[in-house]
């Protein structure tokens, strides 16, 4: 500055001037979970990248959104990596940098899905044997009903001991069986690899007929004639 008598003031620098009106990004993100894969471990570990040419990355903003809850808040760290317990439901993980002039990047998402809760067991029926009732068909119809958060991926069919696996989310089956008292055991298997407890139902089959009554009298013999009228 010069004053009104002409002297001049030493010079004075301000500066440098840091403008940055890039946002940041995040790369490389990474979950130990497969996505869109359910799964019976709630520990989540999660690492990414965070990148910005400019002023560099001072953080990062993160968030859980879970399947039919409202939106989470924003939660903030200063490490490119995560570790999380979560509880069942599909959900949805959201990260974004910010760098050192405030910018806030887009946010990078990854879904975990997370079940960690058997199935109930299947409740079993059947159009042509009720349980527990005897009957002289051999070909027993099955039917049941079975629901899980994770869908249910198989079904673990035991008759009298020997197991059979049904694939995918089957709802009846057809048997042949002898005669005698079958117990038919059913568990189901979830997305997640979780097994139910078994459900029972009792099956009792008989084709044989009985073998004629025998017929006696205490008053006529058999082929004899008699005068008695009364038998």
């Amino acid at each position: 500055s010069i004053d009104k008598a002409g002297n001049v003031s030493e010079t004075i620098h301000f500066g440098p001037i840091m403008i940055d009106l890039s946002p940041p990004a995040v790369t490389d993100l990474r979950s130990s979970h497969k996505e869109r894969r359910w799964s019976s471990d709630n520990l989540v570990t999660l690492s990414w990248r965070g990148v910005d040419d400019l002023s560099g990355v001072r953080g990062y903003m993160y968030r859980f959104l879970r399947e039919g809850e409202p939106p989470a808040g924003w939660a903030e760290t200063g490490e490119p990596r995560l570790r999380m317990r979560l509880g069942d439901g599909r959900w949805i993980f959201e990260v974004k940098a910010v760098d050192e002039a405030g910018n806030e990047g887009e946010a990078e998402p990854v879904e975990i899905w997370i079940d960690l809760t058997p199935p109930d067991p299947p409740r079993i029926s059947s159009e042509t044997h009720p349980e527990g009732a005897w009957s002289s068909a051999r070909r027993v119809k099955l039917s049941w009903r079975a629901g899980d958060i994770s869908r249910i991926s198989s079904f673990i069919l035991k008759i009298d001991g020997e197991v059979r696996e049904l694939e995918g989310d089957v709802r009846s089956t057809e048997l042949e069986l002898s005669d005698g008292v079958h117990i038919i055991s059913l568990a189901a298997v979830n997305g997640s690899g979780l097994r139910s407890e078994p459900s029972r139902y009792a099956i009792k089959i008989d084709t044989s007929a009985p073998p004629p009554p025998r017929i006696e009298s205490t008053t006529h013999r058999e082929g004899v004639w008699t005068g008695s009228g009364d038998v």
